[in-house]
């Protein structure tokens, strides 16, 4: 397996060579980071997010099925990750650390999402069962409500 290939199109040479086959990929808005997702050598499917300033491999989370499409919020402080083709796990980008889980209510295959461009909205299409739509911020305020709230990003509250 060759990898994934991320290029310098200013100079046209290659940055660096990415050990991930059948990937997906999605850039942070800010260019800090670089979510990949896809098979590794050893087949495990995998969803990973490197720092695109010394291409280190900052976090990696092995999947159980095929690999998920990812999506970066828009201060690239969350990454949204389509995990076993029905959940969406919404992530701080930074430690990685898991703030909520989200389910469509029809279970299907999820095979796109993305953030809003204030980030406090996420849509996910829902395979046969058209487009979902989070209100993040409506979510999180009805979970405080019976103390359930999740720590997470500000921006992510009314």
């Amino acid at each position: 397996m060759e990898g994934v290939k991320v290029w310098n199109t200013r100079n046209r040479t290659l940055e660096k060579t990415l050990p991930m086959g059948g990937s997906m990929m999605a850039w942070s808005p800010d260019g800090r980071w670089l979510a990949t997702s896809g098979t590794q050598t050893n087949f495990v499917n995998t969803q990973q997010v490197w720092d695109t300033q010394s291409w280190k491999l900052r976090h990696s989370l092995e999947l159980q099925h095929s690999h998920g499409f990812m999506a970066f919020s828009p201060d690239s402080r969350v990454v949204a990750c389509i995990t076993d083709q029905r959940l969406i796990r919404l992530h701080e980008v930074e430690s990685f650390r898991h703030v909520a889980t989200l389910e469509p209510p029809n279970r299907g295959y999820i095979a796109w999402l993305e953030f809003s461009s204030d980030g406090k909205h996420i849509a996910a299409l829902e395979v046969n069962h058209g487009i979902q739509l989070w209100d993040l911020a409506q979510l999180r305020e009805e979970l405080k409500a019976r103390g359930l709230d999740w720590e997470g990003p500000p921006h992510l509250e009314r």
